[in-house]
């Protein structure tokens, strides 16, 4: 069974007397108004599944799929391009632990040694997640920790004390020729002197691995880098930062493209408690650039796409999650706030323009823990109208709508629905893409 198939809450589709009528009674009596489009703003802020608290922790989002680990001890998931799919057990995983990532095309999932049955590192097709379907799971290794995935490479930290070929290391398998009669043997990446503490204190884009190796001598964590491109020469490995982290701790970064953000101390000063967010460019090394700073709270959860970088500010009591839009590798306007209250923004994640995180919800008046997602705001992009996610615009999406607004069927996601562009899922935006389709008027989402 396929993820995309487990919604819950579709209505059957309206006759086509019915559709015909809805659309003529809309064009009628409906007037598209335009809109603006906004810039650096949360769009859409809403719940991706609601539970007790203690609910779960690590999400990763990969174009509509989000899963993350439950504190039942399984992995979860659900597809968010319509936000009425069910949530669907995935898979049976350690809770306490960090080894899950998420590719477009594969969950995959190892907590490392130390478990009676090894939990070796797997992956399971995106089009097979769900804990009913039949098909085996393809087995990658029999050790490591999965630490980051790109479109070519899984890549797999191996603890020093682990029974593998190499002991102390990062390796990385090609997950293009991943099959369950065959795959690729691990190769060799680099050799890690230090194995730091924390969560996610390495990452990969299409680009560049990066990762963290301390510096003995200064007693700093260091962050290292290689391109994709030269991943298994020992010579092409580079030293960009130190981030000047003491201690067994070492600091959370994510990468994209050439673009690496990480935590760290303000400049000229020393000590283990990050207070300043920085975005460095790989390629040309220009920065790094500050992003944010504070005196006495602390920045974490660092995460970045091609439009935007994310990062949480907390004292532990109380958090707020911020972004900034980016624009040709560069900060392109004012920090926003995402969200803020106890637990904003944990374990924060990003990709494109819709972040994905750990925190609460309000039900009926009462706190309830909750994965939450919020879709920022994309200047230009051309997938508004596209309400019922297929890949076009067509005349099944202002159906989609219609459906929506007056016979209880799935609810689109804003972005995707709001063809005038002002913040409302209403009967104008069925006219706007139906004077698109059929009368040569504006495309939706635009001016």
């Amino acid at each position: 069974m396929k993820l995309a198939d487990t919604r819950k809450g579709r209505l059957p589709p309206l006759p086509q007397g019915t559709r015909m009528l809805s659309i003529i009674c809309l064009v009628a009596f409906a007037g598209a108004l335009p809109g603006e489009t906004l810039e650096g703003q949360v769009v859409e802020l809403f719940p991706v599944a609601v539970a007790p608290p203690a609910f779960g922790k690590w999400p990763r989002i990969a174009g509509q799929v989000v899963v993350w680990k439950r504190s039942t001890n399984r992995i979860q998931g659900t597809d968010i391009s319509h936000l009425d799919n069910r949530v669907v057990d995935l898979a049976p995983y350690p809770v306490g632990n960090s080894g899950i990532e998420l590719s477009p095309h594969y969950l995959f999932r190892g907590a490392g040694a130390g478990f009676p049955d090894g939990n070796p590192v797997t992956a399971r097709p995106i089009d097979l997640l769900d804990a009913t379907a039949s098909e085996p799971d393809i087995l990658i290794t029999n050790y490591g920790l999965p630490i980051a995935v790109n479109a070519e490479f899984l890549f797999i930290k191996v603890a020093s004390y682990e029974a593998g070929p190499e002991p102390g290391s990062i390796v990385a398998v090609p997950v293009h020729a991943l099959s369950g009669l065959s795959v690729p043997e691990p190769r060799l990446v680099t050799k890690l002197g230090a194995e730091p503490l924390g969560g996610r204190l390495q990452a990969a884009s299409d680009r560049y691995l990066v990762w963290q190796d301390r510096d003995v001598e200064r007693d700093t964590w260091k962050i290292h880098a290689k391109r994709t491109d030269d991943l298994f020469s020992q010579e092409a490995e580079l030293v960009v930062i130190d981030s000047k982290r003491s201690g067994a701790w070492a600091v959370c970064v994510d990468v994209h493209d050439s673009l690496l953000i990480f935590e760290g101390p303000k400049e000229r000063s020393s000590g283990s408690s990050p207070n300043a967010m920085y975005l460095f460019d790989l390629e040309t090394r220009e920065g790094p650039v500050v992003l944010a700073e504070t005196d006495d709270l602390i920045l974490t959860y660092p995460a970045i796409s091609e439009f935007y970088a994310v990062w949480v500010e907390t004292s532990y009591f109380d958090s707020t999650a911020y972004a900034v839009p980016l624009a040709n590798g560069r900060p392109a306007g004012e920090p926003f706030v995402i969200a803020s209250g106890p637990g904003a923004g944990d374990f924060m994640t990003i990709d494109r323009n819709i972040v994905v995180w750990n925190g609460s919800t309000r039900v009926q008046g009462q706190l309830r823990a909750a994965i939450m997602a919020a879709e920022l705001d994309l200047p230009g992009a051309r997938d508004v109208g596209d309400v019922n996610h297929d890949g076009s615009i067509n005349i099944s999406d202002p159906l989609f709508t219609v459906n929506y607004l007056f016979r209880g069927g799935p609810r689109p996601r804003l972005r995707l629905a709001d063809a005038d562009v002002d913040r409302e899922i209403t009967p104008s935006d069925v006219v706007v893409i139906l004077e698109y389709l059929f009368r040569g008027g504006r495309r939706p989402g635009g001016s």
